[in-house]
């Protein structure tokens, strides 16, 4: 909590960056992050545009609190139910890595520049990187574990073409489900 007002750290995101990596990698040096520059992205590949209002969702589920009773007493003890992880990106690219994403069991075809999505999907496990971005503030979220599956794309006259994610947030190997990083300024 900030004591002074220098200490506060409000972040407006004014634009947001979606990567993936294989599972448990690490976050890039965030001072030296700078978008279109991929040699600042480490080991991560960005998966392209992804929709304004709505780039990244993360929603838990559970985590409900239950009194246990006695004979004498109301509230003797409580617990907690279990809470499941889910997320959502609606990526903008229509292209094989994105593709990739949403039907991990299909193939390419770089003659027809065709993706074949096969009748059982088997979900891609990646890790997740959105990077935020506020002037010359940049803030983060890795999640080092998700299934990710996606939909088929919807194509329409009134917005891009649009592929839908979906996430399965999984405990990492130190059962970490999300790192979230404070703003720090870009240096480099």
């Amino acid at each position: 909590m900030a004591n002074i007002l220098e200490d506060s750290k409000l972040f407006y995101a004014s634009f947001t960056h979606i990567f993936v990596a294989p599972p448990e990698t690490e976050a890039p040096d965030l001072t030296k992050f700078k978008f279109g520059t991929p040699s600042t992205y480490g080991t991560w590949t960005w998966i392209g545009d992804t929709d304004e209002e709505e780039p990244l969702a993360i929603e838990p589920d559970g985590g409900e609190i239950e009194y246990l009773r006695t004979a004498d007493r109301t509230k003797a003890r409580s617990k907690r139910s279990d809470v499941t992880v889910t997320g959502t990106v609606k990526a903008l690219s229509v292209e094989r890595g994105v593709f990739e994403l949403a039907f991990a069991s299909g193939t390419y075809d770089p003659a027809k520049k065709s993706y074949k999505v096969k009748a059982k999907n088997i979900d891609a496990n990646k890790a997740i990187l959105a990077v935020f971005e506020d002037g010359k503030n940049i803030a983060a979220i890795r999640l080092p574990n998700t299934n990710i599956a996606g939909k088929y794309p919807e194509f329409g006259i009134e917005k891009f073409a649009t592929t839908e994610l979906n996430l399965a947030i999984l405990p990492g190997r130190d059962e970490t489900v999300a790192e979230i990083f404070e703003p720090r300024t870009v240096t480099a």
